[in-house]
């Protein structure tokens, strides 16, 4: 699979590149990551299939990686996602990357993938920095579309608020912690209101039940939130920016109410809830990833400012990148 270049390509070993290829990150201008973290998501992914990391190398020497998740379904089609594409900075614009990024193509249609996104587990979509990463993949028939904010919000003191207090009280609604006796009423709420959250949450419940948040009115669910702190041990997107500043950190995700129950105050007071339990355990910050512009507001009411930006984007896989 190697060029006039001497550029080689061939599947990613865990055991001889794993150190190589974060130095590779550190190089790459991103942000600061735990290495056992970086380690975990190119191989520790239970959707992960074998092929779906690749390196590449110039003269016997490490100069990229590339990594897909393959293991996701849409109800309309098969998908993935180009998790990472990394090439070093003295390697960058001398073809590696795209190398990298086609021969993942090549691969996903090969088992049958029609469209693949960016965006996974070390970027929300397309990062902004390092400069030129929009246009890498635009220019390799990626439609780029809106952008997206990750905020950072600190947790100085309590930020449950009377009027959450209020509200909960005027609906006969209660905020609560997951436990056996509401699992059955939780996973029954989320596979009505939002399906595609029921596997992270399946994934949470072993180890981390006590870190999802819901709301109920009697004896049905009618919202809910993940809020992973310091202690969980589900590895999840934003926790893994501990070593960006001085921070502890807490995460956020798959915060969502019931359709007939939206408008009505529901989500602050879950939002509210859930910063308190993720500070309670230790957390001084809360980060909040892949935030869509209209909902920024919504977490800046609650003490957040952007941390980071990134783009959306996807590609639909055509029969001539088949290859041989």
């Amino acid at each position: 699979m190697g060029n006039g270049n001497s550029l080689r390509l061939r599947d990613y070993d865990s055991l001889h590149d794993a150190g190589t290829a974060y130095r590779l990150w550190e190089a790459g201008g991103y942000y600061s990551l735990d290495p056992l973290v970086f380690m975990r998501y190119i191989s520790g992914r239970e959707s992960y299939r074998p092929g779906d990391a690749v390196v590449a190398e110039r003269n016997g020497e490490l100069i990229g990686l590339g990594v897909v998740d393959s293991g996701r379904r849409s109800t309309t089609t098969h998908q993935a996602s180009v998790i990472l594409v990394l090439v070093h900075p003295d390697e960058r614009r001398q073809g590696g990357g795209y190398t990298l990024l086609d021969e993942l193509e090549k691969r996903l249609f090969r088992r049958g993938i029609t469209r693949v996104d960016v965006g996974g587990w070390f970027w929300p979509g397309i990062p902004e920095a390092p400069i030129g990463t929009v246009e890498f993949f635009a220019k390799r028939g990626y439609r780029i579309s809106k952008e997206r904010s990750d905020l950072v919000i600190p947790l100085t003191g309590s930020i449950f608020s009377e009027r959450s207090r209020q509200t909960l009280q005027a609906l006969g609604a209660e905020i609560g912690f997951l436990s056996p006796a509401d699992l059955s009423a939780t996973i029954e709420y989320q596979q009505r209101e939002f399906p595609w959250w029921v596997d992270p949450l399946l994934e949470m419940l072993p180890h981390d039940m006590q870190d999802v948040v819901f709301v109920k009115r009697g004896d049905e669910v009618i919202g809910g939130a993940m809020a992973f702190t310091p202690r969980s041990q589900t590895v999840v997107a934003g926790r893994q920016r501990q070593r960006e500043a001085e921070w502890v950190l807490g995460a956020l995700g798959a915060v969502g109410v019931a359709r007939d129950w939206r408008g009505k105050g529901l989500g602050m007071a879950l939002c509210e809830a859930a910063a308190d339990h993720i500070r309670n355990a230790g957390a001084t910050h809360l980060y909040v990833e892949e935030v869509e512009d209209h909902i920024v507001p919504f977490y800046q009411k609650m003490g957040g400012t952007i941390h980071a930006r990134s783009r959306l984007a996807s590609k639909r896989l055509a029969s001539s990148e088949e290859g041989p």
